[in-house]
């Protein structure tokens, strides 16, 4: 079922919500976990409680944020708001709240993003003002810039001296195409970029962590593992990317911007711990 849920050993039938938001989770900040409803000129803040309040209000549609210095943010579209009719995408900032928004156009259709050296790295999609994909980048004060060209991406990952990227298979429509064995790459600022092999689960999607957790989502296979520090799980849903913690919750959207709250999720992990079978890293049999 589209969407179907479970998290192995345990009953959760009462303990995850779907919410009636449908959005695309960009990041978690002190409030909660801030989210963007694409092709909408704003973000909201969903609390721990699963209220929801504006996080920032934009001049112009976004289909992702990022929080840019202390209590600036940085903010994209893709360029396709009217579809079928493109539009020159574009990025907004503000190095602080209550600045006026900086608008820069884009020669390429941003996706999803990660900061790393000071420097804003884009995953490009196909379409709109040409057939271009791979990997991006922005600063402020400079041009945007072309760094690679390549696959689609689900995710960025900064790493000590390069970045890894998580490639998504296109159909020529431009439908994502179900590749668990997609390659993931290395690119280095010199402009190498070599094969590093598939993830075990494929390609992840998004990556949270807090104080000793993590939590990763692998679209390819349907799946969010979470890492504590007694243990971990693996919990099953329908194509998941991004993710971010509320508290001791999970939120997660989905490659169809579906939101999901798992309620409470560090407690029943660490409950789950406390069962008699264990593995050597803490888990349990069935949920490695």
């Amino acid at each position: 079922q589209k969407t179907a849920y479970e998290i192995y050993q345990c009953d959760w039938s009462s303990d995850v919500c779907s919410s009636d938001l449908r959005a695309m989770v960009a990041y978690g900040s002190a409030r909660g976990a801030v989210c963007v409803v694409p092709h909408t000129p704003r973000s909201v803040v969903v609390a721990p409680d699963g209220t929801q309040a504006v996080h920032h209000e934009w001049p112009r549609p976004i289909v992702l944020e990022l929080p840019y210095g202390e209590t600036g943010a940085v903010a994209w579209s893709n360029g396709i708001t009217r579809w079928p009719h493109a539009e020159t995408p574009y990025l907004m900032y503000r190095v602080a709240a209550e600045d006026e928004p900086q608008i820069v156009e884009l020669p390429f259709r941003p996706a999803v993003g990660a900061w790393w050296n000071g420097r804003l790295y884009l995953g490009c999609l196909p379409g709109g003002i040409g057939s271009w994909t791979g990997l991006a980048s922005w600063a402020p004060g400079e041009a945007p810039r072309q760094e690679y060209e390549g696959p689609a991406l689900f995710d960025i990952e900064p790493d000590a001296d390069s970045l890894i990227l998580h490639p998504r298979t296109l159909a020529p429509s431009g439908a994502i195409v179900r590749d668990v064995a997609a390659p993931r790459l290395r690119w280095y600022p010199d402009g190498r970029c070599e094969p590093i092999g598939a993830g075990a689960h494929g390609p992840r999607g998004g990556q949270a962590m807090t104080s000793g957790w993590s939590a990763t989502s692998c679209p390819e296979s349907d799946l969010v593992l979470v890492d504590g520090p007694r243990g971990s799980i693996a919990l099953t849903c329908y194509w998941p990317q991004r993710v971010a913690w509320i508290g001791r919750s999970l939120l997660v959207s989905t490659v169809d911007w579906d939101v999901l709250l798992f309620e409470d999720v560090m407690d029943h992990v660490e409950a789950l711990a406390g069962g008699p079978a264990r593995l050597s890293d803490g888990r349990h049999p069935d949920a490695a």
